[in-house]
């Protein structure tokens, strides 16, 4: 079943609770800081939100902490694409941890 995302604010605002500030900080979801399924364009909101505001996270180290455990294991965030070859967490969000 899915529902519309202006559907589960309504339902929001009907129960008197108000969303998470995340989503009005730019986030389409709140789930794991680093989401694999997550779209690039989520993965750089939430660099910059931690890198801006750590207040938002338990751990104001964790973008630093991902991209260098990436970097060790040799592994990249997302999945290679016609587009895009293999990227670094760093490489999709184009900010330096």
């Amino acid at each position: 079943m899915e529902v519309a995302t202006e559907e589960v604010f309504a339902k929001i605002v009907v129960a008197g609770q108000k969303p998470h500030i995340i989503y009005s900080l730019g986030m389409k979801r709140f789930s794991c800081v680093f989401c694999i399924y997550a779209d690039g364009k989520s993965l750089t909101r939430t660099a910059q939100l931690i890198t801006t505001q750590p207040w938002l996270v338990n751990d104001p180290n964790v973008y630093r902490n991902y991209a260098s455990l990436k970097k060790s294991a040799r592994q990249v965030m997302m999945m290679s694409s016609r587009t895009h070859g293999r990227r670094t967490l760093e490489q999709i969000t184009g900010i330096a941890a």
